[in-house]
């Protein structure tokens, strides 16, 4: 599990917050939205399929390791992108016998 980060799931809404909290303290900020609207708003790709294809949480998940799917976006700010593949992973869980626990374990 990744130490002393707070790790923080977002919606759209709460992107105003980020800047504040990574102020004081390192986050990781974790896209759940299947449209991608946080990874859009923080890095302006819209291109979402594309730009971030077999990188985003869903992978996270199913790895069971999330480590290698967080992008840099500033000093104490790191995001886990998403995109519409995420729709998907209730299946992906089913297949492969993963709780509803998986994301924690994954990080």
């Amino acid at each position: 599990m990744l130490k002393s980060v707070r790790v923080f799931v977002l919606n759209r809404l709460a992107v105003v917050l980020l800047p504040f909290l990574s102020k004081e303290e390192k986050v990781l900020a974790i896209d759940m939205d299947g449209q991608g609207n946080l990874i859009s708003l923080l890095t302006g790709e819209y291109d979402l399929c594309n730009a971030f294809e077999q990188r985003t949480i869903l992978e996270a998940i199913i790895e069971k390791y999330a480590r290698s799917y967080i992008i840099k976006i500033k000093d104490n700010l790191d995001l886990i992108p998403s995109n519409d593949f995420l729709a998907t992973l209730p299946r992906h869980m089913y297949e492969k016998g993963l709780k509803l626990d998986a994301l924690q374990k994954s990080l």
